[in-house]
């Protein structure tokens, strides 16, 4: 009875090793966020002309599974406008690592 007792416990340490070993802890980030003319966002641009379309696109890396990201653009130095007031709000699924584009 105890040499089947020592080999159960030797199979569950075995397994709990290999999940160990295939398991993956990454934490999901914008591995890059740029501001464009156009919907790629190629090449990126920081300054715009008054009544430009602005486009943003951010790339979601280590994400292994859906989820949403959130845009939300404020005014900063802009006349008649507060400072950190609300301009627009944009939420979007994302399935995995992907861009979100924000226009």
């Amino acid at each position: 009875m105890r040499k089947h007792f020592n080999s159960i416990i030797a199979i569950g340490a075995l397994v709990l090793i290999a999940m160990a070993c295939n398991a993956s802890f990454t934490t999901a980030n914008i591995s890059s966020f740029n501001f464009g003319k156009n919907e790629t966002a190629t090449p990126p641009t920081t300054t715009f002309d008054v009544g430009e379309k602005i486009y943003a696109v951010a790339t979601v890396s280590n994400s292994m599974s859906k989820g949403k990201i959130k845009f939300n653009l404020t005014f900063e130095n802009v006349q008649g406008k507060g400072k950190g007031e609300s301009a627009a709000n944009k939420e979007l699924d994302i399935g995995g690592s992907s861009t979100a584009n924000f226009f």
